[in-house]
């Protein structure tokens, strides 16, 4: 039987799903209110249970489109209803044929099935009181790194101005070594805000996504749950009553045996499924937040480190960081463990649709929602600390010693001294390092590796380039839902798509959807051009793609692999996912690039050399020149040949592909912009 998870199909529809799932709890009260009237009528001959059965049919049919598919759906269901409609309106019809008043009856509905309602119902109530509470933190949690951000922003354009207000009075000749002195500082104290401020943008796109893309799927599908549990335990207390019935009379036997069956063949996944399609709706995920340059000071999104008081600064952070990181992990660890067993053993749709008792589902529950609290505000701290190890190390691992080896974080942790007042110290750094720095210009990518322990923690390891697209593989899947969620792999899983981009590029990056109309232009020349793919290879000496692990295509777009077959690179990496070729069948798709490895005797050839583009080399372009960091062998006959010290005249700037036009020696070509100051 397939699984449905609210958490997977609808996305931001907290709103949506706990009103339904409130009105299927108040509705209870419907139910109870029947069962309590109907044993006080039992006394009664078939014509006042015929009056009874029709007024909460009446009801029912009020009841009916919000108890089916919520109280505002996107597609009306007309007359079809939920399977838990159904069976109710099976009982009720049902009902009116019985007509004999019993006694004993009466009293047996009263503790055996009015009493253990209004007990469910507190339940109910209760664990809907316990999610929504744990929604409301996670929401408190989200809007404060929001606020964060902004602080940080003020922050950051007060200290510009600041600076600003020095520089005047020093152009207007007011030259003393005092305010030139203060001039210092305040560069420094900007420097730091704004580092801070880049530091808070990452951390809010960050908490974003795992809002968006972790916790608030995991609490629609305890809402679900919750709805799963109503009606699992609602259909023994409905076969109970329909029990006493039959031990009332005989002659109803076969009419007991019908409204029996209808209970049974309502699985709590009818309601789910129901819901689902009608309130399904098109959902883009809110923007990332940007870099917003002051308008007096800086216009570039790039940390700034102008002296060691800027470093010291940033390595105290990552220094702490690291620790709170690895702190985090080992917490994590036992946690994730604990609720991966309770959902394998209780918690999965599979489960509950065998047969588990409701008791025991809701006590899985219970200690589901108070491990997972810990370990959401555990992961939260993790991601704190891992989006600031990237902010640094992504962007200044490659020009500066990030050896954190020698720095005292239990020193750092006290509020008296400040990581500020730290800035007039000289930290003497130990010369063993912790980590390695690899960097690689094919993909500006910078990997930090853990010397301790020889490889990634239990809980987090950074993980290749999944797009968030692909957020649903998992071992322990989404809460009582699908089961296609991660939390195994945690923070890293909604943001290793982005986890290894410079914070320059990812904040100055420009959307593929939304090319200037030069650049629109330019790309219609080049789709015109003989050759369609920038990055095409050699057809005589195709590039191959070696499967490191299998992978099973989800959509489309994508291609399924195995260990063993024989692939050739159509297109490199984008966001995580390089376009292959099956040499086998045929096919062409997307696959995960942590999931192949590109042969490195057959490299990618850089972009071919930009065709004509009217009105877009413009003068403003000539007569600059760079000069060669490295050195750079050209990989095809569209690219330049340069060597370290050369300078390179500049054709036209970079476009955003990460290559320069240029001209070296009365030679012309692509270059890689970040082998050139």
């Amino acid at each position: 039987m397939s699984d449905y998870s609210i958490g997977n199909e609808l996305k931001d529809s907290y709103k949506e799903t706990y009103n339904w799932c409130s009105y299927n709890i108040k509705w209870l009260r419907d139910v109870q209110n029947f069962y309590k009237q109907r044993a006080n009528l039992e006394k009664e001959y078939s014509e006042k249970l015929n009056q009874l059965t029709n007024d909460f049919l009446k009801k029912k049919a009020e009841s009916s489109v919000p108890l089916s598919v919520g109280d505002s759906p996107v597609i009306t269901p007309g007359s079809a209803e939920s399977g838990t409609v159904m069976c109710w309106t099976e009982i009720l019809t049902e009902t009116q044929m019985i007509g004999k008043d019993h006694s004993q009856l009466s009293e047996e509905l009263q503790f055996q099935v009015v009493d253990q309602i209004d007990a469910l119902i507190k339940k109910s109530n209760s664990m809907l009181s316990g999610i929504n509470g744990f929604v409301s933190e996670l929401d408190s949690r989200k809007y404060e790194i929001y606020h964060g951000l902004d602080k940080a922003k003020k922050n950051y354009d007060y200290s510009c101005e600041d600076l600003e207000n020095i520089r005047s009075k020093i152009a207007n000749g007011n030259n003393s070594v005092r305010l030139k002195e203060k001039l210092q500082s305040k560069e420094n104290e900007m420097n730091n805000c704004k580092n801070d401020y880049l530091i808070q943008v990452n951390l809010a796109n960050r908490t974003k996504d795992k809002y968006y893309f972790q916790d608030l799927p995991e609490s629609l599908d305890l809402l679900q749950n919750l709805v799963q549990y109503k009606t699992l335990q609602l259909n023994n207390l409905n076969n109970i009553a329909t029990n006493l019935q039959r031990s009332m009379d005989l002659r109803i036997g076969k009419k007991l045996d019908l409204m029996e069956s209808t209970i049974n063949s309502t699985t709590p996944d009818l309601d789910i499924k129901m819901f689902i399609k009608h309130n399904k709706k098109q959902w883009s995920e809110p923007k990332d937040f940007q870099y917003i340059a002051s308008p007096i000071w800086h216009e570039d999104a790039s940390f700034v480190v102008k002296d060691d008081a800027n470093l010291t600064h940033l390595k105290n952070r990552l220094a702490l960081s690291q620790s709170k990181e690895h702190q985090m992990d080992e917490v994590m660890t036992t946690e994730i463990d604990s609720l991966s067993e309770l959902k394998q053993n209780t918690l999965s749709n599979s489960v509950i649709m065998s047969g588990i008792e409701p008791e025991n589902l809701l006590k899985s529950m219970t200690e589901y929602v108070r491990t997972l609290a810990s370990f959401t505000n555990h992961e939260s701290n993790k991601l704190e600390a891992t989006v600031c190890i990237e902010s640094i190390v992504n962007n200044l691992g490659s020009k500066y010693d990030l050896d954190t080896s020698g720095i005292d974080v239990s020193s750092l942790n006290k509020k008296s001294g400040g990581i500020l007042n730290k800035f007039k110290n000289t930290l003497k750094l130990e010369t063993p390092k912790r980590m390695l720095y690899s960097s690689s210009s094919d993909s500006g990518v910078s990997e930090v590796l853990h010397s301790s322990g020889g490889g990634e923690s239990a809980v987090g390891g950074l993980l290749s380039g999944l797009t968030r697209k692909n957020h649903h593989s998992s071992k322990l899947g989404g809460l009582f839902g699908s089961g296609i969620r991660s939390r195994s792999n945690t923070i890293r899983s909604t943001t290793s798509s982005r986890a290894n981009v410079p914070v320059n590029n990812r904040i100055s990056s420009i959307d593929s959807n939304t090319l200037s109309s030069e650049e629109s232009e330019y790309d219609n020349n080049l789709d015109d051009s003989d050759d369609d793919n920038e990055y095409a290879t050699n057809d005589t000496n195709p590039v191959k793609v070696k499967v490191l692990y299998s992978y099973e295509k989800t959509d489309d777009s994508e291609l399924t692999i195995n260990t063993g077959d024989s692939l050739s690179l159509i297109a490199p990496d984008t966001n995580g996912w390089t376009q292959v070729k099956n040499d086998s069948t045929g096919e062409i798709g997307l696959v995960p690039t942590s999931y192949v490895e590109v042969s490195k005797s057959s490299a990618t050839t850089a972009p071919q050399l930009p065709g004509k583009r009217k009105n877009n080399l413009n003068d403003d372009n000539g007569g600059t020149t760079v000069t060669a960091l490295y050195s750079y062998e050209a990989q095809g006959n569209d690219e330049l040949s340069i060597t370290a010290g050369d300078s390179v005249k500049v054709v036209h700037k970079d476009d955003g592909s990460g290559w320069t036009l240029g001209e070296l020696n009365g030679s012309t070509g692509l270059f890689p912009t970040s082998y050139c100051s």
